[in-house]
Parts: C-alpha cells; sequence; structure tokens
C-alpha cells in the first residue's frame, strides 16, 4: 500500500503550513496587543461577513459545476464572468462598511479610509486566491496547489513583520500584510499558472457576459438558500466579536478570540487537508446522474469524517494549555479554557459543513435555512441578553458550543431526510477509544512551560498521527 507522490507531497506540505501557521499566531500575538488583536478580528469579522454570506454561495455553485465546465472547455470562460460578480461585491462592502461604522459604532479605533480601502481589497483578493488555488487540487495538481499555499502563508507573514515593524504594531497593518500586500503577488502567479494548466480556447468576446436566463436561474435557485444560510451562519460564528467588542470592550476581545482562534485554525487547517484529499473525488462523483452513487459518496465523506475529527477534538481538548502555550506568546496563556470551549465549536462547525455536503450533492440548499437561521438568531439574542445581566467571558463560550451544537443536530435532522445516511457510530467508539490514552495529559497541565508544552505536545502527537495514519491509510491511497 503506496501513497501517491502528489498525496505525500500534499500532507509533507500541510505539515509545514501547520509549522507556518503556528509562527504566524506566534508573531501576531508577540507583536500585537489585545486590543490590536481585537481590531485585527474585527476586520477579519468584516471581510468573512461578506466572503461567506456572498461570495461563497456562489463558489460553491463553482466547485459544484467544476469538472462540468472543464470537460467541456468553459472554465475559464465560467471564471471570467464570476469576476463581475466578485467586483459587484467588493464594491458593495464600501456603503454597508461605512453605515456600521458611522451609524451603528463598530470598528470605532481604525479610520473609515483604513477600514473601507482594507475590507475592498481584501474581499477581492481572498477570492480570488481562494478560488484559483483550490483549482490545481481540483484538478488533482496537488503539488502546484501546495507551493502556492506555502508560499502564501511565508509571504505574508514576512510582510506582515515588515509592516508593524516599520510603521507600528497596529492590527490594520498586521492585516494588510496576511491579506492583501503579498496576496495580490500571489493570486498574479496562482491566475498565470492556471491559465496555462487549462489551455482553454480563448473566445474574442470574452468581456461579454456569456450566460443565458436559465443559467442564471440555477445560479440562484442553487446559491440564495446558501446565502440566506450563510448569513446565519456568520451570525452563529462570528457575530459575537462586535457584540464583545461593543458591551466588553476590544482587549477582552482580542484575548477571547486569540483563544477561539487557536482551535478554530487547527481545525480549518485540518478540514482543509481533508477537503483536499477527499474532495475533487466527492465532486466528481456526485456529478453522477445515479442517486445511489450520490449517496455513497455522502457517506464515504462521512465515514470518514466523523471519527478523525472527534479523535482529534479529544486530543486538542487534553493538550489545550500546552496548544496556547507553543501557539501565542506568554500573556495569553492563562485562556486555555476557551481553546477547549474553540475545541467542541470546532467540532461541531466542521461536522455540520460535512453533513451539509448533502445539500450540495442533491442541489437543494434550501434545506440549509432552518439549521441555520435558528442558531443565528438564538446566539445574538442569548449572548447580548446574557451579557447584559452576566458580564463574565464564560457566558460567550457557553452559548457558542450550544448553539452549534443544536445546529449541528438540526442539520443532521434535514439532511438524512434528504439521503438516508447514517452515523458511523462504531468507528466512533473505536477511535474514542484509542484516544483514552490522552487523557494522561490532565497530569502535566500544571506545568505548562514551553519545554514542557513542547516534550508533551511531542509524545502525544506521535500518537495522535499514528493512530490517525493506521485508521485512515487506507482511504488516502483508495483517494
Amino acid at each position: 500500500m503506496k501513497l501517491n507522490k502528489s498525496l505525500f507531497f500534499l500532507i509533507f506540505g500541510r505539515i509545514l503550513q501547520a509549522f507556518l501557521a503556528i509562527a504566524t499566531m506566534k508573531f501576531a500575538t508577540f507583536y500585537l496587543s489585545p486590543k490590536e488583536m481585537g481590531n485585527y478580528y474585527v476586520l477579519s469579522s468584516i471581510a468573512t461577513l461578506f466572503g461567506i454570506i456572498l461570495i461563497s454561495p456562489i463558489g460553491q455553485f463553482v466547485n459544484r459545476k467544476f469538472h462540468s465546465w472543464y470537460d467541456h472547455g468553459i472554465l475559464f470562460q465560467r471564471l471570467f464572468t464570476y469576476n463581475y460578480y466578485v467586483i459587484a461585491v467588493s464594491c458593495l462592502s464600501i456603503p454597508i462598511v461605512y453605515i456600521a461604522k458611522k451609524y451603528f459604532g463598530f470598528v470605532t479605533d481604525i479610520s473609515f479610509k483604513e477600514v473601507l480601502v482594507l475590507s475592498f481589497t481584501s474581499i477581492y483578493l481572498n477570492t480570488w486566491f481562494g478560488t484559483i488555488t483550490p483549482a490545481f487540487n481540483m484538478l488533482e495538481k496537488r503539488i502546484s496547489f501546495t507551493w502556492l499555499t506555502l508560499l502564501n502563508l511565508g509571504g505574508s507573514l514576512a510582510l506582515s513583520i515588515l509592516l508593524v515593524v516599520l510603521y507600528g504594531r497596529l492590527g490594520a497593518y498586521w492585516y494588510a500584510g496576511q491579506y492583501i500586500l503579498f496576496q495580490f503577488i500571489i493570486t498574479l502567479i496562482a491566475l498565470w499558472l492556471f491559465t496555462r494548466l487549462i489551455r482553454e480556447k480563448r473566445t474574442s468576446n470574452l468581456f461579454k457576459l456569456q450566460i443565458n436566463s436559465n443559467q442564471i436561474n440555477n445560479v440562484i435557485k442553487f446559491s440564495i438558500p446558501l446565502m440566506i444560510a450563510t448569513f446565519f451562519m456568520w451570525l452563529l460564528n462570528d457575530s459575537y466579536r462586535f457584540i464583545v467588542e461593543k458591551m466588553l470592550g476590544l482587549e477582552v476581545l482580542g484575548n477571547l478570540a486569540v483563544s477561539f482562534s487557536v482551535s478554530a485554525s487547527i481545525f480549518a487547517l485540518l478540514e482543509s487537508l481533508f477537503q483536499q484529499i477527499y474532495f475533487p473525488g466527492f465532486y466528481r462523483k456526485i456529478t453522477s446522474d445515479d442517486s445511489y452513487a450520490r449517496l455513497v459518496a455522502c457517506q464515504e465523506l462521512i465515514d470518514v469524517a466523523f471519527p478523525a475529527f472527534i479523535f482529534t477534538t479529544i486530543f486538542l481538548v487534553c493538550s489545550s494549555p500546552f496548544i496556547l502555550r507553543l501557539l501565542t506568546s506568554a500573556a495569553y496563556s492563562n485562556s486555555w479554557i476557551f481553546v477547549i470551549f474553540g475545541c467542541g465549536i470546532s467540532l461541531a462547525r466542521v461536522l455540520t459543513n460535512i453533513i451539509s455536503s448533502i445539500a450540495h450533492s442533491e442541489l437543494n440548499t434550501k434545506k440549509l435555512i432552518v439549521p441555520y437561521v435558528a442558531g443565528g438568531i438564538l446566539t445574538v439574542a442569548l449572548m447580548t441578553g446574557l451579557l447584559s445581566f452576566y458580564k463574565s467571558h464564560y457566558v460567550i463560550g457557553i452559548v457558542l458550543l450550544a448553539m452549534n451544537f443544536c445546529v449541528l443536530v438540526l442539520m443532521k435532522h434535514y439532511m438524512f431526510k434528504i439521503v438516508k445516511a447514517n452515523i458511523p457510530w462504531k468507528n466512533i467508539f473505536e477511535v474514542t477509544l484509542l484516544a483514552l490514552p490522552f487523557m494522561l495529559e490532565i497530569f502535566f497541565w500544571k506545568k505548562t512551560n514551553l519545554i514542557n508544552s513542547f516534550v508533551v505536545m511531542g509524545l502525544f502527537g506521535i500518537y495522535y498521527l499514528f493512530i490517525l495514519f493506521k485508521k485512515f491509510s487506507k482511504t488516502l491511497v483508495q483517494s
């Protein structure tokens, strides 16, 4: 049983990416105060708001049609048309951010000009880097994908450090280095390589919108329910940053967001690796007209994801004090309890995303609306209500954790009505038993200096990787 060269390089690249992510978090918390980290996360939330509500639904339609467009030689043409939409959304961010800042008092610590420029530019560049670079993986050019990802992380980190050292330790400068300056360069490189890869015949009227009413209706039917769902998903996962900024202040937000982001970043890294390995085959399979073939594709995804991410969550929960000490500066090391909250929140979010793939398979995204609407509204209502009476930071963690698991349960209920999939309880029980040795880490929680954290994470990390590979190496090879 052998892993092919490109898959091995993808996994090796993800290890390097993990080190770069660690370095980014470490340097960010070293150079930026909790208040400036708060500013950085507020800016990130603005880009996320437009990204997941207006960009992501159309982007997911692009993913769903990617292989079909590629097979018919019209992929570049469709992406060029998509660019008009991306420009429109980026422009739309200007008046909305202006109104939010001027009339609702959000983003109070950064000037109008900075917020507007940073928001517009990062939305546009993030969209195209997030569209073109994963396209290499969709076409199984994993080595190119990995190099581009690593170059972006490394170059963005270097520019962020340079900006805060030369111009001041401000969250806005760190954000510009992370999401704008180097990303502009790497996006142009990725686009040039992509056009050479597909070698698609260009039409003479490329700038003309080549889309008919039937195609527009298909996009609307698929994407509008997703836009509604993702707005409430944003309320569920990101609105707390604006609530905390208004009710508790930027410094509190910085401390909380760093702790939550440690968990979220690790899960995002693992989820990204999972998607890059399994999603190209998944999207290829669900193009089939055979409903049973689509069911099998969805079930295979669930069978791998649920036990793998639950096993990961147990490891990260038991390792939380050591993770926070290794990934952030000493000033944040006492907030490890919120890393645990973050692990639970991220687990529920990832599993919800996996289950929601059923809606994409069946082109029935309307079913995604109810779970996210319920979760989003309840999150905002409970958090603002409880914080009015209890100024405890734990309120935020408890509400986010509870609401994310409520959404997971609701999503399972609605998605399993569309496709008769099953939760792999047997495999979950097996990996839970295999995760019991992680409980030994609890005995070392009071000794979280840098050396002890490194040793404990190293030893238990080796065990984690060994079990993960033993359990899922067969599916890796098949993918």
